[in-house]
């Protein structure tokens, strides 16, 4: 299966849609429960899909010195090794445990993020109608600019809301169709 998952990942990289330019001098990326437990839930071309935009966001990090905070809920494993992989390269890689969905509930990512002086959050993970949005719904509550895109988030099926997602960021942040590229 992985074998598949990542020769899916390497056609997507090689054909890539024109990306759509976003600042990253204020922005900090947030990857969120990128765990087996959660992303196998996704379909196999879904998993493809935001694993190939997710890494490219993480290389972008790696060259441009965009800090990037792993965040992983207790119990469920690691990140993905496939996303570890250029995880590695990241110089500010911060890693957050969190408790629950909400990766600011029970955690110490808003005190990562007043230290890194960042006021832009690059969101990317799963699920993206529940732990990503609750993550999003927080941070703009906490004065954070939110944004993020429809290649770097799903939802297995069985939250499968994009109506709610798309919705609350065309409100309350940012929601890209097309990949974006750290400038």
């Amino acid at each position: 299966m992985w074998a598949l998952l990542e020769r899916l990942i390497e056609i997507i990289i090689e054909d890539p849609p024109r990306p759509t330019p976003v600042a990253g001098d204020h922005a900090a990326v947030l990857l969120i429960d990128m765990q087996d437990h959660f992303v196998r839930q996704l379909d196999t071309v879904e998993r493809a899909r935001i694993i190939a935009g997710q890494c490219e966001i993480i290389r972008q990090c790696a060259a441009r010195d965009i800090p990037l905070l792993v965040i992983e809920l207790v119990g469920f494993g690691e990140t993905l090794d496939i996303l570890k992989k250029d995880i590695e390269k990241v110089l500010r890689t911060i890693p957050i445990t969190k408790s629950g969905g909400d990766a600011f509930y029970g955690s110490d990512l808003e005190q990562e993020l007043r230290s890194l002086a960042r006021t832009t959050l690059i969101l990317m993970g799963v699920n993206a109608s529940c732990c990503v949005l609750d993550t999003a719904f927080t941070a703009r509550a906490l004065g954070f600019n939110v944004l993020t895109a429809d290649n770097l988030i799903a939802d297995d099926w069985r939250y499968h809301r994009e109506w709610k997602r798309r919705d609350w960021y065309e409100k309350n942040g940012t929601f890209f169709e097309t990949p974006i590229v750290l400038t």
